[in-house]
């Protein structure tokens, strides 16, 4: 969905889909070095499965056969970005344990950096299996914002802003 977007707000994207972490280490290095000018985002999001660890959360990922699986934290990932020092970050997280990644973002005095957590930490995301593609219910709802006119600003400015697509999110019921 955010491939092709008109002028001014087209941007680059990388989907890295199943890849093993250590591929996910180096785009990440490349995106966040590329990212430093003043106007540039580096926007990560993460739909799949995850897990608490003692520091926080930990993505998993395919290992190096069908059988095994690899874990990437946030904390390294959210290190990894801030070592490339883009000029600002943010972090949309769609995963079970995913606000367990929020202790990290908010450690930092500078507001270059944000966390959109689709649960707390301590609780599972909801998806729905569509077919061969499933998709969680707070990226659903989050999509469905970008195209819904109740997520304007208001009945007279139809601009979508961040505050009224989040307003927008949070009137939807997550059963």
């Amino acid at each position: 969905m955010l491939e092709g977007l008109p002028s001014p707000f087209q941007f680059e994207t990388h989907q890295l889909l199943d890849e093993r972490p250590s591929r996910i280490n180096r785009e990440l290095d490349r995106a966040a070095t590329q990212c430093r000018s003043a106007e540039s985002l580096l926007l990560i999001y993460y739909f799949g499965h995850a897990r608490r660890v003692p520091d926080g959360l930990a993505f998993v990922h395919r290992g190096p056969s069908k059988q095994t699986r690899e874990s990437l934290t946030f904390q390294s990932m959210f290190y990894r970005v801030r070592a490339g020092d883009p000029s600002s970050a943010l972090f949309v997280l769609d995963c079970c344990y995913a606000g367990a990644a929020g202790k990290h973002v908010a450690e930092l005095p500078q507001n270059r950096y944000c966390l959109i957590a689709c649960t707390t930490a301590s609780t599972r995301a909801l998806w729905e299996n569509r077919g061969d593609t499933p998709i969680g219910v707070f990226t659903s709802t989050l999509l469905d914002g970008f195209f819904n006119p109740a997520a304007a600003v208001s009945n007279v400015d139809d601009r979508i802003t961040a505050e009224s697509l989040f307003s927008f999110v949070r009137t939807k019921r997550w059963i």
